[in-house]
């Protein structure tokens, strides 16, 4: 009896840490007035920049679709630029030119988690929405095999109405980084 509780032990802490990890809020500031202000009334940027605003988006898994409450991680070029907690959207300026787009469901870049790019060319003034998208594929279904099978999906859409309309409601922040 004593050797299973010990051999449990370790098994316990890992799930604890894993746990700890997947909880782990993002660190951003929130945005100053004057830009809070812009992002709302849909002001592009007017230092030749392009404006990209990221908010976490959806999960789908089991045939249902609900809103995304864990922190996420925002990538450009795969870097992490930083990061959103549920009710923000984070605000990103970046100079004209071509970028690789994703966002990973952990703060700790590690989730296991299959990160889908999105290419896209940015012009100058322009105003981009992404919106996060987490998919468990399989392994909503199937448990550890469909992980193994299919692992989990995370990608970023674009999405100018939806997002434009449900960023009036979300906190402005801007990367600690």
């Amino acid at each position: 009896m004593t050797g299973i509780s010990t051999a449990i032990r370790p098994l316990l802490l890992l799930t604890f840490l894993v746990l700890a990890a997947c909880a782990t809020p993002a660190k951003n500031f929130a945005a100053a007035p004057d830009l809070e202000q812009a992002v709302r009334a849909d002001t592009p940027p007017f230092d030749g920049k392009a404006r990209v605003l990221f908010l976490a988006g959806e999960v789908s898994a089991f045939g249902f679709e609900y809103d995304m409450k864990n922190a996420a991680n925002f990538l450009v070029n795969s870097q992490s630029v930083g990061g959103i907690n549920k009710g923000e959207m984070l605000v990103v300026e970046l100079a004209p030119g071509s970028y690789d787009f994703g966002w990973d469901v952990s703060m700790s870049g590690d989730s296991g988690v299959k990160v889908i790019p999105l290419h896209k060319e940015l012009k100058a003034g322009e105003i981009l929405y992404l919106g996060g998208k987490y998919d468990t594929r399989y392994g909503g279904a199937f448990g550890i095999v469909g992980v193994l099978v299919d692992p989990p999906r995370a990608e970023l859409v674009v999405c100018e109405g939806d997002c434009r309309a449900r960023s009036q409601t979300l906190k402005v922040v801007v990367a600690q980084k």
